[in-house]
Parts: C-alpha cells; structure tokens; sequence
C-alpha cells in the first residue's frame, strides 16, 4: 500500500517538474499592470446636443443642379441616398457624412465630408400631471 502511495507522489512531483521545466522552456508571460488611463474618444467636428436635422443645397452657375446624393459612414449598405429634404439625426457620438451633387451637364462635385458629434442627453421635457382631493364646492 505504502509502495503505491509513493508510486502516485512520484509520479505527482515528476508531473509538476515537466510542467515547470516546460514553462521555463516556453516562457511563462507576465502580466503587465495597465496604469495608463483611457483616452476620450477624438472629437471631429462641431458638436451638438440632441437630434440634428441636416440641409443640403446645391447651386450651379451653368446647366443647374441635377441631384444631390449623401451617405452616412459607416453605413449599412455604403450606398449613395438621393436628397430630397432636411435629414434628421440623432445618432449619438462620432458621425460622418459624405454629399455631392450633380449638374444638368452630368458633372460630379468632387464627394465632400462632415463630421460632426451629438452628445447625449435628454431633450424630452417632463410632464406633470395635478390631482387634488377633498370635497369640491365649485368647479
């Protein structure tokens, strides 16, 4: 009984052994405190408190303005959206927007970008409503 018991340690001490002799092999990584703080994300642009709403207008001194397109970056599907009025956004943080516009003539304006943040906070106001109790003598 003794002999397996002896047996099972030694084979637990040459397990512990090939598994330290490994890590000094391989090397053992260290952990690294991170002791830098985050940064705030980069603003670009003018910034905004709630929903925006966005107008595009176009002008041509030669033939007119044939269509004016726009997108948001990064979109869902990356492609262009005729414009054809006042956009409203209110998608919080980092937005930006890319628009151009094409003349009578089939001239491209070279595509221009915005940027622009919506901070968040609350723009809807607080409603309070009025319950009075007691015996009414007149309304």
């Amino acid at each position: 009984m003794k002999t397996k018991i002896k047996n099972k340690k030694i084979e637990a001490a040459t397990a512990i052994i090939a598994v330290v002799l490994a890590l000094l092999i391989i090397g053992v990584p260290t952990m690294i405190a991170d002791t830098t703080p985050p940064t705030p994300p980069q603003i670009q642009g003018p910034q905004y408190m709630g929903e925006v709403t966005i107008t595009l207008t176009a002008s041509d001194g030669g033939t007119g303005v044939a269509k004016t397109y726009y997108r948001f970056i990064p979109s869902a599907t990356g492609e262009w959206i005729e414009y054809d009025g006042p956009i409203p956004v209110s998608t919080l943080g980092q937005n930006e927007m890319e628009y151009y516009s094409v003349d009578l003539a089939g001239n491209n304006e070279t595509v221009k970008t915005q940027y622009f943040y919506i901070h968040d906070i609350d723009v809807t106001p607080p409603n309070t409503e009025i319950d009075i109790d007691g015996d009414l003598l007149q309304e």
